[in-house]
């Protein structure tokens, strides 16, 4: 299989990585928000289909967290560059690419 070969656009300013790393703190913070919210759900629901709904929105949730470029599917990492694999639409940091 041929791999593309991915550039990471960098920012240079340290003015607009401090933006970039303050919003995707602010949309990481409300994933977790979302997150234990489903969580609580979860631990109330009182039948099967209840559970399965909850089930499905968390992984929803996981899901779009992973394929938006918030932080590094395998790290965590949310402060620097990230590039995205075409393949997985997940977001890397640049030497972290599969």
């Amino acid at each position: 299989m041929l791999r593309l070969k991915l550039k990471a656009h960098r920012l240079k300013d340290p003015i607009l990585r401090k933006i970039r790393s303050g919003l995707r703190s602010i949309l990481l913070l409300e994933y977790k928000k979302k997150e234990l919210e489903l969580r609580k759900r979860l631990s109330f629901a009182t039948d099967d289909q209840k559970e399965i709904e909850i089930l499905k929105q968390r992984h929803d949730l996981s899901m779009s967290l992973h394929r938006s470029p918030i932080n590094c599917f395998f790290y965590g990492n949310h402060m620097g560059d990230l590039v995205q694999d075409p393949d997985s639409l997940f977001w890397y940091c640049p030497h972290h690419i599969p």
